[in-house]
């Protein structure tokens, strides 16, 4: 992981200085870094969510991003397996997902794999279908990173598609109930993402956000757009 790692710092100094992140880029979608831990693969980058916790607790923000102290309060989160499953799914295809993911009765520890229940693999095939179904989605959603630099840092945009014809960035969410979704608690989130864009693209870009829910037994989905005015101010 270590050569991995130097390698990552040694693109960033390189996009850093040039202002050119075809490389940089590049790296991100090879296997080498999506097996990064979370924290490793943001090192140097500033990201939506750094912004909302710099801004919710400086003292937490330092822990957490420079410190890079566990969370005792996240342990092994359910919720965002089964959204990063569906999301994996979805974005980097059914290859990805049977190499990454795996359906088990019982889970396990020291499994190569990450693994869902049979219930929790269940909810991927509802979320999934119910995706595909609904017509105002894109069905063929394709990962999209994008950098620009500002102020003496990176910034980095991870969307899960991009439609620059349609000045139009979209982002798949999950949720457990479709009617207590909030499109409001993006705002910020799409607005990091549209300054991104913009400032590499030369596009302002409204965002449709992709909601599917994890209802029992079904799933249900809804759209909503946050409009380039909504964003931008």
């Amino acid at each position: 992981m270590q050569n991995t790692i130097e390698k990552l710092q040694e693109l960033q100094s390189e996009a850093f200085d040039k202002n050119d992140f075809k490389a940089l880029t590049e790296f991100f979608h090879t296997e080498e870094y999506k097996s990064l831990p979370y924290l490793v693969r943001n090192r140097g980058f500033i990201t939506s969510h750094k912004m909302q916790e710099f801004m919710r607790c400086q003292f937490c923000y330092a822990q957490k991003y420079i410190n890079e102290v566990p969370d005792p309060t996240e342990g092994d989160n359910d919720a965002f397996l089964i959204g990063q499953a569906i999301d994996d799914r979805l974005t980097e295809g059914e290859e990805y997902f049977k190499i990454k993911y795996e359906v088990v009765a019982r889970r396990s520890k020291d499994a190569a794999k990450q693994q869902l229940t049979v219930t929790q693999g269940g909810l991927v095939d509802n979320m999934k279908s119910e995706f595909l179904e609904n017509k105002l989605f894109n069905p063929n959603p394709k990962k999209t990173i994008v950098f620009t630099k500002m102020a003496g840092l990176i910034l980095k945009a991870e969307l899960d598609d991009i439609q620059i014809e349609n000045k139009k960035m979209l982002d798949l969410k999950t949720t457990a109930n479709i009617l207590t979704f909030d499109p409001q608690n993006y705002v910020h989130q799409m607005s990091f993402y549209q300054l991104v864009v913009e400032e590499a693209m030369d596009v302002r870009c409204s965002a449709d956000l992709e909601v599917v829910d994890k209802y029992t037994h079904f799933s249900r989905s809804a759209l909503y757009n946050l409009s380039e005015l909504t964003l931008f101010s």
